[in-house]
């Protein structure tokens, strides 16, 4: 029988990184890696639905929120954040869990269960970004990187709130919560990790993810050219037991981020 765990805080040495890591929750063991630009809160703000029957493990990624700011290019890889996943469970005394991600996290998820997949009960991924092509979306997270780095990540917080409010559709709730994201991140850090994993491409080919044996929960949406639609089809049509649900509309993520979880909850479920 598992019991109910309080919010506990601890810290796990990844080589050469400190990740602050936070569970919490009711059940077997869920770990999730979050995107680029977010944090751990963003991921119980999305997994509060499965709190009631998972541990939830969320934890600042390598260069992110709490965690060690990461400035050297080479530290940012799938493998290597990949490493991150094992070092946590293995800090844990944790054998097997479910394993997800989201966009960035996704691949880094997916990169841990090709390699440990003994590890990995299912597989929960929240709209890839990263295949065996590259992203196209390069020139617009170079200039972010740029703009963090030229003035700040509060001045460019600032600037991009209008633009966010108009192309993302985002409520005063929505901005907030993006804006917090951003303003929790180290900016030589952050703008460092813009600048390389934009340039991620984790599989020589999709049909790589053929490997996969556990079931695979994915969630993905429309008209988002950062997560292509289209990528996430592609890996549910590669993988044995894989479920592809779209959601709408794409600003979910920011606009009511309990969906995520409550999708999975479903899924797990066989809904």
């Amino acid at each position: 029988m598992y019991m109910t765990k309080p919010y506990t805080l601890t810290h796990v040495l990844s080589n050469p990184v400190d990740l602050t890591v936070e569970v919490c929750g009711n059940g077997p063991p869920l770990i999730f890696s979050h995107g680029l630009t977010a944090n751990r809160t963003m991921t119980f703000s999305q997994m509060e639905t499965l709190k009631e029957t998972f541990t939830i493990i969320a934890y600042d990624q390598r260069g992110h929120g709490q965690s060690s700011p990461v400035t050297d290019p080479h530290l940012y890889s799938p493998r290597l954040m990949a490493d991150d996943i094992a070092a946590i469970l293995d800090e844990l005394k944790i054998d097997r869990a479910v394993v997800g991600g989201e966009s960035m996290g996704a691949a880094i998820a997916t990169t841990f269960a090709l390699k440990h997949p003994d590890r990995v009960s299912a597989l929960l991924l929240t709209a890839p970004a990263f295949g065996s092509r590259p992203n196209n979306q390069k020139a617009h997270f170079l200039e972010i990187a740029r703009l963090i780095r030229s003035h700040g990540i509060e001045s460019f917080v600032k600037t991009a709130r209008p633009v966010w409010q108009t192309q993302m559709n985002l409520s005063e709730t929505g901005l907030n919560r993006l804006s917090a994201l951003f303003l929790s991140q180290n900016a030589e850090s952050l703008a460092t990790a813009m600048e390389n994993v934009i340039y991620w491409v984790p599989f020589y080919s999709i049909e790589e993810l053929a490997a996969l044996h556990m079931p695979v929960k994915i969630l993905a949406w429309e008209n988002d050219p950062l997560h292509p639609l289209e990528l996430a089809r592609k890996m549910a049509a590669v993988i044995n037991d894989a479920q592809l649900r779209i959601l709408q509309p794409a600003n979910v993520i920011f606009e009511n981020p309990r969906v995520i979880g409550a999708s999975y909850s479903q899924l797990l479920n066989g809904k």
